[in-house]
């Protein structure tokens, strides 16, 4: 068993630091994933990390990823969702809904409380949220304590989550809309013409704050990645060159590092350019 390291990427899901403006370069990583994951360090001037990839495998296992033997290193217990923080702790929800934080020595903290979870997203503060098995969300409070905030759209169950820089959580839905939560009550985020479709979301963190990611699925746009813009109040596709064509389901970011899993499970890695 590998000790944690301070940062981690996660793989289920992908994520990435990018403006529209912006090409991202795009490459595959060995393996195959279901989700994946990124977090990382910051230095004291918050500006800069250490990067290094995480992913919960095909068959339920969790890994990271080595970048200098480049190959993925496996870990104890089991996944199918993974979230890392800005500072390199993963969080991990298994396949019966329970929730495990590491412990920094290859073991994990017990975190399940009253409700079971389908999917967990932390943000730039450490604040931990996963979307219950009762279509609510939920904040940790610490220990086994989780406390319960109002489901975006009680027919439209949320399904995927993320969390920015204030501790906010951002949902995808099952129907693919996407809400931002503002501490009291939940916004429509899907651009002016509310048109945005997503399978997953992403929040990257920097020192001036957070950019949000999804990956779409509206006809045309399935599995590219769009960032979202607040001044402009829409989505932008971001272009996309390289080996891996930038298509996937799963996303994840980290400090201008893209991680995708793509629809045949492959893995992507993409650095803005």
């Amino acid at each position: 068993m590998k000790k944690l390291k301070m940062m981690a990427l996660v793989v289920l899901v992908v994520s990435c630091f990018a403006h529209p403006s912006f090409a991202i370069w795009w490459h595959y990583l060995p393996g195959e994933a279901t989700d994946v994951g990124a977090g990382g360090t910051f230095t004291p001037d918050m500006q800069t990390s250490i990067i290094g990839p995480w992913f919960a495998g095909i068959n339920g296992r969790i890994f990271s990823w080595d970048e200098d033997r480049w190959r993925w290193d496996v870990w104890n217990g089991w996944a199918t969702s993974v979230a890392v923080s800005p500072w390199g702790v993963t969080w991990v929800v298994n396949s019966w809904g329970d929730v495990f934080e590491s412990n920094g020595s290859g073991g994990w903290h017990f975190r399940t409380g009253d409700v079971l979870a389908t999917d967990i997203g932390i943000g730039g503060d450490d604040t931990v949220w996963i979307i219950g098995n009762d279509g609510k969300v939920y904040v940790y409070l610490g220990g086994n304590e989780w406390e319960a905030r109002p489901a975006p759209d009680a027919s439209d169950p949320a399904v995927r989550i993320a969390v920015d820089d204030n501790g906010f959580p951002w949902v995808v839905t099952q129907a693919g809309l996407v809400f931002r939560w503002s501490g009291w009550y939940w916004s429509l985020m899907n651009g002016p013409e509310q048109n945005m479709r997503a399978n997953d979301i992403a929040i990257d963190f920097h020192y001036s704050g957070s950019d949000v990611y999804v990956v779409g699925r509206e006809k045309g746009h399935e599995g590219h990645v769009h960032r979202w813009s607040d001044s402009e109040g829409k989505w932008s596709q971001l272009s996309a060159e390289g080996y891996c064509d930038g298509v996937g389901r799963r996303i994840s970011v980290s400090h201008s590092i893209l991680i995708l899993s793509k629809q045949g499970r492959q893995i992507c890695r993409g650095y803005r350019e």
